[in-house]
């Protein structure tokens, strides 16, 4: 909670969602808390994306209320600071979820494989979970 969220590349940010509050209990994705289009799940909360040129937009989502650093149609670098890992759209666990994809809106892109440098170099499958080396 509250760890600093980065740019995995750079890119000019194309969305950038500051205005949902974190789910209030750990443990729990309260539906109450999503937005009125994502009634039945899926909403990625307070949000960025990032256009990194050559069809491949990073979606970095679920951060803290308030948190979100960068403004659309602002030019990022790697490693500059975009928000704070929070807790915020339908999750029960303060993380952030970073998918690469081939558009802007996660609902109408196609996910792109990609590796971490600080990572472990296997493959990430949908879900799964890592701790990334300082």
């Amino acid at each position: 909670w509250g760890r600093t969220i980065i740019a995995p590349a750079a890119g000019t940010v194309v969305l950038a969602r500051n205005d949902r509050p974190d789910q209030p209990v750990l443990g729990v994705s309260d539906p109450r808390y999503f937005v009125a289009e994502f009634p039945n799940g899926g909403d990625p909360g307070n949000h960025v994306v990032i256009d990194h040129g050559d069809g491949e937009f990073s979606m970095l989502a679920h951060m803290q209320h308030g948190s979100v650093r960068v403004q659309p149609r602002v030019r990022v670098e790697q490693g500059q600071a975009l928000g704070l890992l929070g807790n915020s759209g339908d999750t029960n666990s303060p993380h952030v979820h970073h998918q690469l994809q081939d558009g802007p809106l996660w609902t109408g892109a196609d996910a792109l494989p990609h590796a971490y440098e600080n990572g472990p170099k296997q493959r990430h499958d949908r879900g799964a979970f890592f701790d990334a080396k300082r």
